[in-house]
């Protein structure tokens, strides 16, 4: 069986690195805080073009303290992707705002500036945009719609480490960015951990002041916060994996760029992004009409595939979606009944590659 994603395979040249990192840390019993811990905000920063990284417990905080930090009026419109994972949603209600959901645009995954007009009101307060599967959003457009019309931006990175928009990285275009390091992203810890990215120096001392229950200095309580701390072990895990990611971001586009080049099978269709984007493809999900019958062939030709998102979030049961017709947010409807994800990891070897290739070519309805 070829793995979706083979994360065995891609740490087993780390093993040692990884085994000598955990040793000092248990010597030293450094497990919260600490040197792990700022090096890995300064690095990360730096990579990206921040001012300033904060990190903490998970992608879900990340949103949802990044979302905090803009202060915005009680009950505010934020729009918010129909296709996505329910965190880019339920920081919305949590922090005592109204998700409004926008469909996707026509090809591609994300919303885009026409989709996002049609969901306009005059509480509209701020946007997360999510850049999903690793393909960033059309930012120019939504950028300058969003600043003539005083919306704050969210940037949803949980899934688009290192991926740009003419040749500018994702995350920076917003007020605020929020990043996860859940194992399966492409930047991955051993468990949770997640971050906060911005160049606004209050936004920054909010999200760091929040995440530590409001405490810069341990016993002097500023505000009331939560605990959302990134521990050194997975900071050390994610030192390591820093100086790996970018060859790893240039393995996946190489395994993309095979995709795209020799899958020719009219009953597939290949994923679309803009053309001035770099995508670093989490995900490779391809469309498909029936979807059961390409499953069900993946399976046995031994190829492992997933199914992300099945649902529509606005459809989920939280939202009284049981009630929602798919006309109401059409394209997303359609990608999910529809979409289907192929093997994407830097771990893949090339026979593999030329394998999955040969067997999307030979798929027939």
């Amino acid at each position: 069986m070829i793995q979706i994603q083979n994360l065995n395979k891609l740490h087993a040249p780390l093993h040692a690195a990884i085994f000598e990192k955990l040793g000092s840390l248990i010597t030293s019993s450094q497990f919260i805080g600490g040197k792990e811990v700022e090096n890995f905000e300064k690095s990360f920063a730096k990579m990206h073009s921040f001012n300033h990284a904060i990190s903490c417990g998970n992608g879900t905080d990340a949103l949802y303290i990044a979302l905090k930090s803009l202060n915005l009026p009680s009950e505010s419109d934020v729009l918010v992707t129909a296709l996505t994972w329910i965190s880019s949603s339920e920081i919305i209600t949590q922090s005592g705002h109204k998700p409004v959901f926008v469909d996707v645009g026509d090809s591609g995954f994300n919303v885009d500036l026409t989709t996002i007009k049609k969901y306009i009101t005059s509480n509209t307060r701020a946007i997360v945009l999510v850049h999903l599967y690793g393909t960033p959003c059309n930012m120019g457009e939504i950028v300058e719609y969003c600043n003539n019309h005083n919306i704050k931006i969210i940037e949803d990175c949980a899934q688009a480490h290192f991926a740009t928009y003419r040749g500018q990285m994702v995350g920076t275009f917003g007020d605020v960015a929020a990043f996860s390091f859940y194992p399966g992203k492409n930047l991955g810890a051993f468990g949770d951990a997640g971050a906060i990215c911005t160049n606004d120096s209050d936004i920054a001392n909010f999200c760091r002041l929040y995440s530590k229950h409001g405490a810069l200095k341990k016993h002097h309580h500023l505000i009331e916060g939560i605990n959302s701390r990134m521990d050194s072990i997975q900071a050390a895990i994610l030192n390591l994996k820093l100086d790996h990611i970018q060859s790893w971001t240039a393995k996946r586009r190489d395994v993309a760029k095979n995709y795209f080049c020799k899958i020719v099978n009219r009953h597939i269709k290949l994923p679309v992004f803009l053309e001035n984007s770099e995508p670093v493809w989490h995900l490779f999900t391809v469309e498909v009409d029936d979807r059961d019958s390409f499953v069900r062939y993946l399976e046995d030709k031994k190829i492992g595939y997933a199914t992300n998102y099945p649902i529509p979030v606005p459809f989920q049961p939280c939202y009284g979606g049981v009630n929602n017709s798919p006309e109401e947010f059409p394209n997303a409807a359609k990608k999910c009944a529809k979409l289907v994800n192929i093997p994407m990891c830097p771990s893949l070897c090339g026979e593999d590659v030329d394998y999955i290739i040969d067997v999307l070519n030979a798929y027939n309805i």
